[in-house]
């Protein structure tokens, strides 16, 4: 049974917790081990494990950071020391000398996904904190704000890849990354606030359109497009031959084998102005009809057919819209600005 301690919002509930929690003895697990499951005792790996008087974490399980359950990474006989199980727990409560309490929380440390630990915060963050996940970024509530839960790249040291790094693993570390976000609850009025840590949310890339180098082209790309929406009533979309063909007639002029044609006029932005420029080009058909292909340019002129029964509503300035992303494409005129992580 999949437990909420929505209602467990304070360190002496916590302490209290865990007394109230008989230790999980088998075959398996050794009374020293000192495995306290939070709910359900088959979801052993979901446990409280006291660290000391003023400080307890809650763990669920399979991470570098856990001492019983250990990761599928790293070693299976070293474990993580007691520091790195405080530092990697999801959710550290702890009871500061002035009387004030504090709780940590952690994502997942990888830029994978991390849905057992979602789930584990969402159940068991104190009342006063909430969880969410929104377009794939994870954030914590509270008092009204959300702060973002950035993803770790903190291991234990057992864990830390050994030998020549790659370009996926590159960027794990021993240190604490910064990633965690802790909250203190007042003293007085106990409500729970913000105190420090996270990262900044990422900015992600942009794409802007070259318009100086488009604007050169521009009347080769007016003539290009005229005699592409008169030729295109004449070409098969949905034929599979007709596509082969183009495949084939791409890839004898290049010498090689082409499995799709757009992907090479994407990768050759060079090759695809030539053709644009030159009207006897031999390629020109086949581009004309691979951009158009890309459209819904049929669904357009067959509307009615049950085979577009959900294209009711393309109309002529959705389909030039569409040609004028796919010439972007081809002509390589779309440039990337790198965000910031």
């Amino acid at each position: 049974m999949l437990v909420n301690l929505w209602n467990v919002d304070s360190f002496d509930k916590i302490a209290t917790m865990y007394d109230c929690v008989k230790p999980l003895v088998s075959k398996c697990h050794t009374r020293d081990q000192d495995i306290r499951p939070i709910g359900d005792r088959a979801r052993k790996h979901e446990r409280i494990k006291k660290i000391s008087d003023n400080c307890y974490v809650l763990m669920d399980g399979y991470y570098t950071g856990d001492d019983v359950f250990l990761s599928y990474y790293g070693s299976r006989k070293e474990g993580p020391t007691q520091a790195e199980v405080i530092k990697l727990a999801p959710i550290v409560w702890r009871k500061h000398k002035d009387g004030s309490e504090t709780i940590t929380v952690r994502n997942g440390s990888g830029n994978f996904s991390h849905c057992s630990r979602y789930a584990f915060l969402g159940r068991c963050l104190p009342r006063g904190l909430g969880f969410s996940v929104d377009s794939g970024r994870q954030y914590v509530h509270c008092a009204g704000e959300r702060y973002y839960l950035a993803k770790s790249n903190t291991l234990a040291a057992h864990a830390l890849p050994k030998g020549e790094r790659s370009k996926w693993d590159k960027h794990y570390t021993t240190r604490d990354d910064g990633a965690a976000l802790t909250f203190r609850r007042g003293i007085t009025d106990g409500r729970i606030r913000y105190d420090d840590g996270g990262k900044a949310k990422p900015i992600p890339p942009v794409k802007r359109i070259d318009k100086v180098a488009k604007g050169k082209m521009k009347p080769y790309l007016d003539k290009f497009q005229q005699w592409t929406f008169t030729m295109a009533p004449l070409w098969d979309y949905h034929s599979y031959d007709q596509a082969t063909r183009v495949n084939k007639d791409v890839g004898a002029f290049l010498a090689t084998y082409v499995y799709r044609a757009k992907d090479e006029f994407v990768n050759d932005p060079k090759l695809t102005k030539e053709i644009i420029k030159d009207e006897g080009h031999p390629l020109r058909v086949a581009l004309g009809y691979t951009i158009m292909r890309n459209t819904h340019y049929e669904a357009l002129i067959k509307q009615g057919l049950r085979r577009y029964s959900g294209y009711e509503n393309v109309c002529e300035s959705t389909v030039r819209a569409q040609y004028n992303a796919q010439i972007n494409q081809v002509c390589g005129f779309i440039k990337i600005k790198k965000g910031k992580k």
